[in-house]
């Protein structure tokens, strides 16, 4: 136990350090944390993880942030174990358990601590997030049926549910494509062979706070800032 203890130790000392002279919005660089593998490092190439970026704000209506789902200690992703934590101390009713798209339905019942438990398992136990996306034009398939297990009414052949875990918000200049299926993703050239990262990332930073946060979409200097965070972030 003792190398261990010492890491502990050490992270603790770097954070308290770190703390005495930056204050307590600029968090230390590199940023540790202990995982099951070791100790996580984030570095941010702009001198820090600033706590009162944009990333960090509520701009929604329903109390989430972008730090909601992307959290430092788990890659700047989320994991179920930290989904697990946020139930249990807040009885489900953390920023991140909205109905919008973090329950299996839209209209699930989420009125008592059970309830909410099962609404909210695909959260809980997998850390997804529902997504209703229709079929694209041109398209090389349909939908002709669908097989709810939640008999959600919400869910239908022309407005389907997709579960997806919230990608990391780090090492984010490595990207070819902005979210699973590439859907924020913009090439400038014809030749779809650069990405367009900034305002990739600016379309989702957007569509991310009007539809997960339930709000407007965020200015054009809120916007910069929280792509200059992400695209800072570089995390081992």
């Amino acid at each position: 136990m003792r190398p261990v203890l010492t890491v502990v130790l050490s992270v603790a000392l770097v954070l308290l350090v770190s703390i005495a002279l930056f204050g307590s919005t600029l968090l230390p660089n590199p940023l540790k944390s202990i995982d099951a593998t070791g100790v996580l490092s984030t570095y941010s190439i702009n001198g820090g993880v600033d706590t009162t970026n944009p990333f960090f704000q509520n701009l929604g209506t329903n109390g989430r942030t972008c730090n909601s789902c992307h959290i430092s200690s788990s890659a700047w992703a989320i994991t179920p174990a930290d989904v697990q934590a946020k139930f249990a101390a807040s009885a489900g009713t953390d920023p991140i358990f909205r109905p919008n798209d973090g329950s299996n339905c839209p209209s699930a019942d989420v009125s008592t601590v059970k309830a909410r438990r099962a609404a909210y398992s695909q959260l809980l136990s997998k850390a997804l997030i529902r997504v209703s996306i229709a079929v694209p034009p041109g398209a090389e398939f349909q939908i002709i049926g669908i097989q709810d297990p939640y008999h959600c009414p919400e869910t239908t052949a022309s407005a389907p549910a997709l579960y997806r875990r919230p990608l990391p918000a780090a090492n984010l200049k490595f990207l070819s494509a902005v979210m699973w299926d590439g859907r924020e993703t913009i090439f400038p050239d014809a030749t779809k062979k650069s990405i367009d990262l900034v305002q990739s990332l600016s379309n989702q930073a957007a569509n991310a706070t009007m539809g997960h946060a339930q709000g407007v979409a965020p200015t054009a200097q809120q916007l910069s800032q929280i792509v200059s965070f992400e695209t800072g972030l570089f995390t081992a």
